[in-house]
């Protein structure tokens, strides 16, 4: 595959994560878009533009989806309000097994603070006002504020779950 070609492929995944993104409605759903995104995360170095697009928050299921990962960096699984108890022990969401690459990571730690986070549940939450995910992307927002300690360290372990291969190993 030429450079060109290389980049086709790529813009064709980022639109194709998006456009999952965009038509994400309701909270009850099994998290497909996460999963694509924790793959391109893996894969390709698109995590930069699929994130800035995504928290630009410029269409309610981008909100939907904010809403969903600030959820997880939030509360712990167990008491995550949008996680099923049918779904206890799939693992955490936001972990990828396979790592992701080194340029995804490096980008990923400069932008995922806790602040970062608040200001974006903040966002979306006002974005989802009226809308049937209103009422719980507020209570979402609400305790994103109260949970700053608990964003630090999820974030911290995140960060470094994404730095290993599936048993445990760093990555680069």
């Amino acid at each position: 595959m030429n450079a060109s070609q290389r980049q086709q492929v790529r813009q064709f995944l980022l639109d194709t994560a998006l456009q999952r993104m965009d038509n994400e409605r309701g909270f009850n759903n099994v998290l497909c878009w996460l999963a694509v995104f924790n793959t391109l995360g893996g894969a390709a170095p698109l995590i930069r533009s699929l994130w800035s697009r995504w928290w630009a928050l410029d269409t309610p299921g981008k909100a939907v989806c904010a809403i969903q990962y600030a959820a997880h960096l939030i509360y712990p699984i167990e008491a995550n309000p949008l996680w099923s108890q049918e779904w206890i022990g799939w693992g955490h969401p936001l972990g990828h097994k396979d790592g992701w690459s080194s340029d995804n990571r490096a980008f990923l730690r400069q932008m995922l603070t806790p602040e970062m986070i608040v200001a974006g549940v903040q966002a979306a939450a006002e974005i989802l006002r009226g809308e049937p995910e209103g009422a719980m992307a507020a209570r979402i927002a609400q305790d994103a504020y109260e949970a700053m300690d608990i964003l630090t360290i999820q974030i911290e372990d995140l960060l470094r779950d994404l730095s290993c291969d599936e048993s445990g190993h760093a990555l680069e």
